[in-house]
């Protein structure tokens, strides 16, 4: 008898705790969603992304971004990463990815993951690996700051999977192989996509990747990099294989461009700093980098191997790799050989009819196909891909000839400049001189600083040292190759050996062929016996107006002080606190960069050379 009320009672318990439980809420994962195709998980908040990354039981499903998402480690519940954020590497010890990748899908819905930092060692990036299968479309990751080892990426320190319409900018930064503006090593496929972030590293170092290669066999086939309609324009150096776009090329390379400034020891490029050539994974399956209806266009500087668009094509195995219809531009990249590629002035590279002729697929006609995929404003810049113009970003023109006010002084808004070697010195002329002053009768040194892009850019300076205290310096200030009628000598002005403040009128040849004469002052400096090095003391300054805001521009050679302001980008002092910072990517931009403010994305037009 008691037991069985016993047992009544506690039936009638269990089923209102039952009835209870299923009249409350389910507890929502992230900001909504199943994580299945039709409902993907949503991340609207810096704590759903976290989450994800602590999550890879979540790998593998659906997500889509709501909202932008600031990472700053300053703000309360961020933190500065010593992984990546998402499928990250979990084990520093043993060789290879320790962790699990996500191979789910990513749709950032066009908003932005901004100001996250990592500091770390492998497979760096918002995702550390990104599987086969893994999808990311439609993501922005900006103002960035990451340093690692090796495999390191703006968005991915690896791919497998596919990413297309994404972008980084910001610093990206490895201490070994295998670094990108965008990705570290690209198995996968990478589309329509852009970096415009500074990179750095040893090899393997790539303004939007940093390896492009076949993986493994897998299956019946190879999985094999593919980029496609993709640029980048973000500074970039780092010691071997050092490329514009990618480091080194072992997959297919199409319809793609960079105009990033690329420095480098060996193994060089303006878009390619190694192109492999075959190599295999055991007969009959193999591999050949390929270039196609590709161009670059940044200044490109190095020791050994260096190419205007590729530095070498070939690996260890001896063959070459394929570069067709592929060009770059020998003025802006001073570079006049190619291990690749056809090189062009920069008015040929401006014209419709370079790339036409060589099958390209322009919008407004159907002979080279109707893709539509390039477009082109004749004689005032080089070709962009369609998608650029599609994505309805506005553009900001700059003209410093035209529109800025030119200022003879150096360091504008704290910025400071580095120093640029002259050529000598030497104990003979490096060009005839039609006449020369009467010297002292100690040695005479010869040397140049090269200016401008004129046919005769090189300006020659003679140092007599006839006086060990007392040197005398004669420089051709109106590059006529006569010493004789450029004023009296100068006289040391500061300390070393000898310093010269001097001004100059460059001749500087803009695209369409005009010629440009802009005024030019530097600082020459001598310590000891050394080579002569020089810097800039003057820049260009104006307001700029961007949306409804003005905004301090300042164009200022930082590096390279040659006159030729186009390759050292522009600065813009965006949060308007009347500083610029050297070391930073947030306010110093290359041309095509994208600009993101108030939510609205900008493109960066520099039309001058």
């Amino acid at each position: 008898m008691t037991s069985a009320r016993i047992s009544r009672v506690w039936g009638t318990i269990l089923l209102t705790i039952t009835i209870f439980s299923l009249g409350l809420p389910v507890q929502a994962k992230y900001n909504g969603g199943t994580g299945e195709p039709n409902n993907p998980y949503q991340i609207a908040k810096a704590e759903d992304l976290m989450l994800l990354g602590e999550s890879p039981e979540d790998y593998d499903k659906h997500f889509i971004l709501t909202a932008d998402i600031d990472l700053d480690p300053n703000l309360p519940g961020r933190e500065v990463f010593d992984r990546a954020v998402i499928a990250p590497d979990t084990n520093d010890v043993k060789n290879g990815f320790q962790g699990t990748p996500f191979t789910g899908v990513f749709d950032g819905e066009g908003y932005m993951i901004s100001h996250f930092t990592i500091i770390g060692g492998r497979y760096l990036g918002l995702f550390g690996r990104l599987g086969p299968g893994a999808e990311v479309r439609d993501l922005g990751v900006i103002d960035i700051n990451i340093t690692g080892t090796e495999i390191v990426g703006g968005l991915a320190g690896y791919n497998s999977g596919s990413i297309t319409k994404s972008s980084s900018a910001g610093l990206v930064s490895g201490i070994s192989s295998f670094v990108g503006g965008l990705v570290g090593r690209n198995p996968g496929e990478v589309t329509n996509s852009y970096s415009t972030s500074t990179v750095n590293g040893e090899s393997s170092v790539g303004g939007l990747i940093g390896q492009n290669y076949a993986e493994s066999v897998r299956g019946p086939g190879v999985c094999a990099g593919f980029v496609a309609r993709c640029y980048s324009t973000g500074l970039v150096s780092g010691y071997a294989c050092v490329g514009g776009l990618v480091g080194i090329g072992g997959g297919d390379i199409i319809n793609c461009y960079s105009k990033s400034v690329v420095n480098g020891d060996c193994n060089v490029g303006g878009l390619v700093g190694t192109n492999w050539g075959t190599y295999f994974f055991g007969a009959p399956i193999s591999f050949t980098g390929l270039i196609t209806q590709c161009y670059s266009t940044g200044a490109v500087g190095g020791n050994e191997q260096v190419g205007g668009l590729v530095g070498s094509n070939t690996c260890d195995y001896g063959d070459e790799g394929i570069v067709s219809y592929s060009f770059w531009d020998v003025h802006t990249s001073e570079q006049a050989t190619s291990a690749g590629g056809t090189g062009f002035t920069t008015a040929e590279m401006q014209t419709a009819s370079t790339f036409l002729d060589a099958g390209w697929d322009f919008v407004e006609e159907t002979a080279n196909g109707i893709e539509n995929i390039w477009w082109i404003l004749e004689g005032q810049d080089y070709p962009k891909l369609w998608w650029e113009k599609e994505s309805g970003e506005n553009e900001i023109v700059i003209n410093i000839d035209t529109d800025f006010e030119y200022v003879p002084q150096g360091w504008p808004l704290g910025l400071w400049p580095g120093q640029t070697p002259a050529v000598g010195l030497s104990a003979d002329p490096y060009e005839i001189l039609a006449k020369e002053p009467q010297y002292g009768a100690g040695q005479v040194l010869y040397g140049y600083i090269p200016l401008g892009n004129s046919n005769d850019p090189n300006v020659s300076f003679v140092l007599d040292t006839s006086s060990i205290d007392n040197w005398l310096l004669y420089v051709d200030i109106n590059n006529n190759e006569d010493l004789t009628d450029d004023g009296p000598p100068r006289q040391n002005e500061g300390t070393g050996k000898f310093a010269s403040v001097m001004s100059f009128h460059v001749e500087v040849i803009s695209a369409s062929g005009e010629t440009i004469v802009r005024p030019y002052e530097l600082r020459l400096w001598i310590t000891a016996w050394e080579s002569p090095v020089f810097y800039a003391v003057c820049h260009y300054t104006s307001e700029i107006s961007i949306g409804a805001e003005q905004y301090t521009a300042i164009a200022y050679e930082s590096m390279n002080h040659d006159a030729l302001y186009h390759e050292s980008g522009l600065w813009i002092d965006l949060n308007g606190d009347g500083k610029l910072d050297m070391n930073s990517s947030e306010e110093h931009f290359q041309d095509g960069a994208i600009l993101s403010i108030e939510g609205k994305e900008y493109v960066l037009n520099l039309d001058y050379p």
